[in-house]
């Protein structure tokens, strides 16, 4: 099962964060023939002190 781990600055809404992870997961999917059920996405947020 792919996991795809994403860290960034703070300041991104939640649906860019959403859109971010649609598109990652269906670019793994194509890359690896596999199905989006089986593609999981985190997303950590920094600050730029924490970075």
């Amino acid at each position: 099962m792919p996991h795809i781990s994403v860290k960034m600055l703070k300041g991104r809404t939640e649906e860019q964060k959403k859109a971010a992870a649609e598109k990652l997961t269906a670019a793994l999917c194509e890359a690896l023939g596999c199905g989006d059920s089986h593609v999981t996405v985190t997303v950590e947020d920094f600050t730029a002190e924490e970075w």
